[in-house]
């Protein structure tokens, strides 16, 4: 029996199955330590990058803020009727 005989013998493999692929990939994931690692390093990045968003967000917002609040300071010294916010009002002027 040659080399090629063994290898393509139909007796000998075993058809490939959506729950081998899924048992094969499950026991690599567990038994490399450096996907552990690495899944590890990529949850606290994303979490690093939503904080780090989150506070470029709030920079500006609360400089808009900041800013509203002494031109309505402004114009209630000066006498003039401040209209109300609308709804959608974030008090950016554009």
């Amino acid at each position: 029996m040659s080399a090629e005989a063994a290898i393509a013998s139909p007796a000998r493999r075993r058809a490939v199955t959506f729950p081998r692929v899924v048992h094969s990939e499950w026991t690599k994931l567990i038994s490399l330590r450096s996907t552990r690692y690495s899944l590890l390093a990529a949850v606290a990045m994303m979490i690093l990058l939503a904080f780090a968003i989150a506070l470029a967000q709030m920079g500006p917002l609360e400089q808009h803020g900041r800013h509203r609040a002494a031109a309505l300071r402004l114009d209630r010294q000066r006498g003039r009727r401040v209209p109300p916010r609308a709804a959608g009002d974030r008090g950016c002027s554009g």
